[in-house]
């Protein structure tokens, strides 16, 4: 799990590698466990941090902070774990395209907010799971503020912009390849290119982080 492991025995390796660490936590946590709960969390949040940080960057003045922002997510997403379905066995990609799409709907809120003048709109409340947790947004608050200086933090913190933007489009928010290429005025193949090569260099840095979760 890594060097944030707190949760007594880590899963197989067979099952790891067959199904990716990060997707066996999240079953766990599907199923109440607070721990795998904690151990996700930790593990996606830098990703949604960089994408937070991305799609707030055109506010001019402070609306929201990005923790802010990826704290509501969290918050939005959570009870909606048990809904979302696995994709060839591997829950993690399906989970952060969620996470991603509730986030950049907020943020698109708030930034037209923020073209209005006005606050941003209040976010609709969130109603207690019975299954969660009762300190699950202590624990999203306590990661937030741990992960500002984890070493996935540093090295999403550290690339290149313009590799940050794609790997943010593509890989967290599974944007098409062509609507890639539309927003950062690459082509197509150089889209693929620089995602592969982006993702694999933070793959070599990060052995056995979510990273691994996440395909082509």
């Amino acid at each position: 799990m890594g060097a944030h492991d707190k949760q007594g025995d880590p899963p197989a390796d067979g099952e790891a590698r067959a199904r990716g660490v990060t997707s066996l936590h999240l079953a766990r946590a599907r199923e109440g466990d607070a721990a795998s709960l904690e151990e996700v969390v930790r593990r996606l949040t830098p990703l949604l941090l960089a994408q937070a940080r991305y799609r707030l960057k055109a506010v001019t003045r402070r609306v929201m902070d990005a923790e802010d922002l990826v704290a509501d997510a969290w918050l939005r997403t959570l009870p909606r774990l048990r809904e979302l379905s696995p994709r060839e066995g591997r829950l993690t990609p399906v989970v952060l395209a969620y996470l991603g799409t509730t986030l950049r709907r907020r943020a698109r809120d708030v930034l037209q907010a923020q073209l209005r003048r006005a606050p941003p709109p209040d976010a609709e409340p969130v109603e207690p799971v019975e299954w969660l947790p009762a300190d699950t947004g202590n624990v999203v608050t306590k990661v937030i503020q741990e992960e500002r200086n984890a070493a996935l933090s540093r090295a999403l913190t550290e690339m290149k912009e313009a590799d940050r933007e794609i790997l943010v489009l593509r890989g967290l928010e599974q944007a098409p390849v062509r609507e890639v290429a539309a927003i950062t005025g690459l082509t197509e193949d150089a889209v693929k290119q620089r995602y592969r090569r982006a993702l694999q260099r933070l793959k070599d840095r990060l052995p056995g982080s979510v990273l691994d979760d996440l395909g082509p």
